[in-house]
């Protein structure tokens, strides 16, 4: 709905950008709905095939080889963002967040969304490429339990043991 509420007012601009919606939202579809992934891409592509057997009724052509390419676009940045933000984030979220991504770099226009456009897009791959070690690091660590990371040596002491262990230090 804020997608759809973002485009300008004329029906025949507004119709490609629902399509490719309407694709996006397919590909969004849930894995343990459709597992398979070519089913899911068949299925997204749905949209492309309604106004091929209709054309009299929809006044616009669609690009239909650009449009065929955001349901894999949009598998391998919900892949990049589950793998990610995984513990931080529901399966839905990543999904969300990569059809928005998606809008925002087929669709911008203004100066404003072509500058958002180029840090998150320009700036977040060229992080992601660069830092890939890194980021696998983080992801790592931050999956990791905090009582793996202890050292050995360190074991926590409760109070009891504390002050049995002061008793004999005083003692001794």
């Amino acid at each position: 709905m804020v997608a759809l509420s973002m485009t300008q007012e004329s029906t025949r601009s507004k119709t490609p950008y629902v399509v490719s919606i309407f694709i996006l939202s397919l590909s969004s579809v849930p894995p343990t709905l459709i597992p398979r992934w070519d089913l899911r891409w068949v299925l997204s592509l749905l949209p492309l095939v309604i106004p091929a057997h209709f054309p009299q009724q929809l006044n616009f052509e669609p690009n239909s080889d650009a449009l065929s390419f955001l349901p894999p676009l949009h598998f391998g940045l919900s892949s990049v963002l589950t793998y990610l933000l995984h513990p931080s984030l529901t399966s839905t979220e990543p999904r969300m967040i990569a059809t928005a991504l998606i809008n925002l770099l087929v669709y911008a226009s203004s100066p404003q969304a072509i500058i958002l456009q180029a840090v998150l897009w320009g700036g977040g791959l060229g992080i992601l490429i660069i830092c890939e070690d890194v980021t696998k690091w983080n992801v790592n660590l931050a999956r990791a339990s905090s009582h793996k990371l202890r050292r050995a040596g360190y074991a926590i002491i409760n109070i009891g043991g504390w002050k049995k262990l002061t008793s004999l230090r005083a003692k001794g």
